[in-house]
């Protein structure tokens, strides 16, 4: 499983250490397959998850989920942009990977904001503009390019040449330039951190919180080669450096909190 699968829900655990008493109520949008929604379970956490399963794009994930019966009840399907849980329903809410997916996140904001609980927590993982890995194609700069552009294409089928990118067998350098070129241009709307900011402030009347510093210790303390590196972050230089990495070859890791009634 992902990192980020283990990170989100030892981060929700930690956030409600007294979940085995409480019974919080978490809540994966844009849930995919399932994963993080079935590894909750598994750790006696009381999960669900929502997605729109949109035709042609996500039809596997909503077949794996269902094979493994997580779509029987904790599983449900977002339609009309509208998630099915009643107001004031979760303690949290969380998306791995999703945002940059979508082309106006407003309705999505609206609506995680109307199922959280007063208080409750939001928190949101997603590559912005400035990242410099694209995990969709392996490749670093690849949305950097204007979408439909030779020089995009030229650049993915350069690197696709020498070897580098996303493993898709049977596609020659051009068909999978043209492939991810068409990928990229339909299916990831990267934002500019500024324009985050003025998102959260709207939906939720405060910017979202940083944890790039906390997922990267977290990452690197999963790792025995990396783990020994954590000492160094602990000073203002290492810090910086730390959310840096974060932030250009990972993605954005932000917690914001909804406001108590």
């Amino acid at each position: 499983m992902s990192i980020h699968y283990d990170y989100i829900v030892d981060t929700l655990k930690q956030n409600f250490p007294d979940y085995k008493e409480t019974k919080p109520v978490f809540l994966d949008f844009g849930c995919g397959a399932g994963h993080i929604v079935e590894k909750g379970l598994n750790e006696g956490l009381n999960f669900y998850g929502a997605d729109p399963y949109p035709k042609n794009r996500s039809d596997h994930y909503k077949e794996t989920a269902d094979k493994k019966n997580i779509l029987d009840g904790h599983i449900l399907q977002i339609e009309n942009d509208t998630l099915p849980f009643p107001d004031n329903h979760f303690d949290a809410v969380c998306t791995n990977m999703v945002f940059e997916h979508i082309p106006d996140i407003t309705k999505p904001m609206e609506e995680i904001n109307r199922v959280l609980k007063p208080g409750g927590l939001f928190l949101a993982l997603f590559p912005t503009a400035d990242t410099l890995w694209e995990g969709h194609v392996n490749l670093y700069f690849a949305h950097w390019f204007k979408p439909k552009s030779k020089l995009m294409h030229s650049y993915l089928k350069t690197m696709k040449k020498l070897g580098f990118g996303k493993k898709h067998d049977g596609l020659s350098p051009e068909e999978w330039a043209s492939h991810y070129q068409k990928y990229l241009h339909e299916y990831t709307f990267y934002r500019p951190m500024r324009d985050i900011n003025s998102i959260w402030q709207e939906h939720f009347k405060k910017k979202p919180e940083s944890l790039a510093y906390d997922h990267m210790v977290y990452r690197f303390s999963k790792s025995k080669r990396f783990s020994k590196i954590i000492p160094f972050g602990k000073n203002p230089v290492g810090r910086l450096l730390f959310e840096t990495a974060c932030h250009m070859r990972g993605a954005r890791v932000l917690k914001v909190q909804k406001e108590s009634a």
